[in-house]
């Protein structure tokens, strides 16, 4: 059950603990998480992320990279990695604008290479040390290059390419207990295609950490995603649970 559940922590995006509001000068954040089952059924995931955010005003830069590999017997079922950059200009105040890059290979999901490049605002709700919460919108452009020579509801892809402009709506927060030792996240984006009313995604997250060390944290996440239009024989939704380690550093504000 765990090991399936780290199948589509490529969706995830940076984690709430790397905001782009940070007054830390730089942080960042590296985890690894594993499953191996032997018998009946041999089964062999693992999964490596590291992310990061540097703040120097008034340029805030975040971004992070995952790649996750899996086999099931003598087949390999995962061979996938994501690599996202935001850009952002004075997200210290309460209305700020964004740059954002995004790349990713998919064997899962039958994408051989996406890109998407976009800009957007987000605004503030609530920025307190205890809770936060904003609200984002940004518009992209997205090519996908996919192995399969069609998709569910749209029909044959001509040279199993994809290109759309999309519109993007993402809310997201964290909530702060126990002295800073439990933080609760939640985020909920979707994506609409301005072209192709039917082609939609949506991705719903919520989730814990709670601090075993200074540097060191157990977490879990509930995680659900869904996507319109997907090659035949692969699911349009899947709903995860995710627990793992991450390890943190970080630098005071003001230092380099």
């Amino acid at each position: 059950m765990l090991g399936a559940a780290l199948l589509v922590l490529w969706a995830l995006p940076v984690q709430a603990q790397l905001t782009e509001g940070d007054t830390l000068r730089w942080k960042g954040q590296a985890s690894l998480n594993s499953s191996l089952t032997q018998g009946n059924v041999e089964r062999f995931l693992a999964i490596g992320e590291v992310a990061g955010s540097h703040h120097r005003h008034p340029v805030g830069l975040q971004g992070s990279i995952r790649y996750l590999y899996g086999t099931f017997g003598p087949f390999r079922t995962e061979n996938d990695w994501t690599a996202r950059c935001f850009a952002y200009w004075r997200p210290d105040r309460r209305l700020y604008p964004f740059i954002m890059a995004l790349s990713e290979s998919q064997l899962r999901r039958q994408i051989d290479y996406r890109v998407q490049v976009g800009v957007g605002l987000s605004v503030w709700f609530v920025r307190q040390r205890q809770g936060q919460l904003k609200f984002s919108l940004s518009t992209t452009a997205e090519r996908t290059d996919y192995t399969a020579d069609r998709l569910e509801g749209l029909g044959p892809l001509t040279h199993r390419r994809l290109e759309v402009m999309r519109l993007t709506a993402r809310l997201a927060g964290q909530i702060v207990l126990l002295a800073d030792r439990l933080s609760l996240s939640y985020e909920a984006w979707g994506q609409q295609s301005f072209s192709q009313p039917e082609n939609q995604r949506l991705f719903l997250q919520a989730g814990f950490q709670s601090k075993l060390h200074r540097s060191i944290a157990l977490q879990s996440r509930l995680l659900y995603l869904w996507e319109s239009w997907v090659p035949p024989r692969v699911a349009a939704a899947d709903l995860f649970w995710t627990a793992g380690f991450t390890i943190q550093l970080q630098s005071p504000a003001g230092t380099d």
